[in-house]
This record gives C-alpha cells, structure tokens and sequence, in this order.
C-alpha cells in the first residue's frame, strides 16, 4: 500500500521519520498502552494548513444530520455533492446535479431497483454501489434509503455504468499483501474489515469497479470501541457518512475533539488535519468518501 498511499495523498505515520513519544491515557481505540509500551505514537502532527479551521464550531458546521429527512452532506459547486436519501425519497431520475458529474448511489439496506442505460434493470442489495457517468444517468425506484455522490474529474473517462456489489467481497485484510501483516499490527492501525468499492483507474488497491479519476469509496464494518488509528490525508478531504450503527469521529493534532455520527449523518474532514473513528455499536457500518 505504500506505494498508493501518495497518489491518494494520504500520509501515515509508519511511512515517516519522526515520531511523538505519548504517556498513559494517549491514543484512541484501546491504542494507549501499545503506543506507550513502544514510546511511540500511532498518530503524527499534521501538516498546516492556514485555511483549514478545524475548531469545534466550524467542524459543527460540516455536520449534516441526515437521519430524519436526508439533506446534502458536503457540496462544492460544479465540483462535488454528497446527498444522504432516507427510504423512499430518492429521486426518479438520478440526473446530474452539474456538468460533467459522475454519480455513485450507495444502497443502504435493501433493496433500491435501479435502471440505466448499461446496467439495464438491476436491484442493488445493501451497500452496492451504482456507478453512473454523466452520459447514464439511472433511474432509482422506491426503495431503501441511498447516499448519493456526484464528483466532476478532472481526466475524462468513458468507462460505462457498473454496479460494485458488496454482497461476498472479501475484506482488505484478506487481500495477500495485508496478510503479510502481523494481525496485532494489522487491527491496531486500520478499521477490521475495509471494503474498497469504487477506486480510480490503475488503482493498485483491488477495487471491485472502477469509477472516475480521484474518487475513493469504501465501506468499512468494525467493532464497538475499535476504528483506525489517527492519521491524516494531506491532498484530500474526506467525509465519513454512518450506514448502520453510530460513530465518534475524533480529530485535532492529539484526537483531542470529537462528534458523534447517528445512521445517515455524515461529516466532511479537510486535508491536512488528523482524523480517526471509532464504532459505537457493535453492527456498526461507516461510508467513507
């Protein structure tokens, strides 16, 4: 993974020189004493970034409480939106929302019966994923509910609709590099099971379809009290929606501020600040974008 770590400008701390040696209490998800046993942290400073206000009151403001009645989780005009569609709400015809938008619609529960000019007629079951270029915009019938991603590229790309399914794909972990990976390490610095879905051209990661440039979606399950350890994207933001279950999403320089996540809420995190989650429930299921 080192090697897909700096296309996706994500950072770790195992890939750095220095380290933060940390006392009793530190580090999220039961990584406190392995971090203090070793004298060194699992998390790592971020990189500034004088744009980036990263306070309690201004990541409130990038909170979308979805549950109720869905609304738009994160949207940069002509460039990328994130809408969250409870059970029966989602629109007929899934048209883009701006020029040259592909779209990923993913199935929260079953069933969502979808049409398209590829794909033809097809039911995603829960947490497929629809992938759709502008030129294949897909019909969704009522169904369940669905989280919508609409992302413009910057490289064009005539790859036609797909439907990733997640119903027997085999986790990150099973993939052969990984299970060179002692577990104890394995589990400490990553979420259990990451799904890759959606991944751009020559991605080295197995994605199971892929989807335009520079656009990653995952769905990750893991135990109550466990989630990834704090590390940082430098070159990408990241918004995390709940599926099933709650979330405590943490972030700062030390994980030392944190909001909770119900089903279909969702929170955008900017580049360049440290970030990690952590699963409330214990049939937790988290979206990562």
């Amino acid at each position: 993974l080192r090697d897909d770590l700096p296309e996706q400008g994500m950072t770790h701390p195992l890939h750095r020189r220095e380290h933060r040696r940390v006392g009793p209490g530190r580090g999220p998800n039961g990584l406190a004493d392995f971090a203090h046993a070793a004298e060194y942290s699992p998390v790592t400073r971020a990189i500034p970034w004088p744009d980036v206000d990263c306070s309690p009151e201004a990541m409130a403001r990038r909170v979308t409480r979805g549950s109720a009645e869905g609304g738009v989780i994160i949207e940069q005009p002509g460039r990328l939106r994130i809408t969250t569609w409870p059970a029966g709400s989602a629109p007929r015809v899934a048209a883009p929302p701006f020029e040259g938008a592909w779209q990923v619609h993913v199935a929260v529960a079953e069933h969502v019966d979808v049409q398209g000019i590829a794909v033809g007629s097809a039911r995603l079951g829960r947490f497929d994923a629809l992938v759709s270029p502008p030129w294949d915009p897909p019909t969704l019938l009522p169904g369940a509910s669905v989280v919508e991603v609409a992302w413009r590229p910057d490289v064009d790309s005539r790859t036609p609709a797909t439907i990733a399914r997640h119903a027997g794909r085999e986790p990150l972990r099973r993939w052969w590099p990984m299970r060179a990976i002692p577990s104890v390490f394995r589990d400490a610095l990553g979420p259990r099971d990451l799904y890759p879905m959606v991944g751009p051209p020559r991605a080295r990661v197995p994605y199971a379809v892929t989807g335009p440039d520079r656009l990653l979606v995952v769905v990750v399950h893991t135990p109550r009290g466990t989630g990834p350890a704090l590390h940082v994207h430098t070159e990408s933001d990241e918004i995390f929606i709940a599926l099933a279950g709650r979330f405590r999403v943490t972030w700062g320089d030390d994980g030392e501020h944190a909001l909770d996540l119900d089903p279909l809420d969702g929170v955008a995190v900017p580049r360049g600040v440290n970030r990690t989650f952590t699963a409330l429930d214990d049939d937790a299921w988290l979206l990562p974008v």
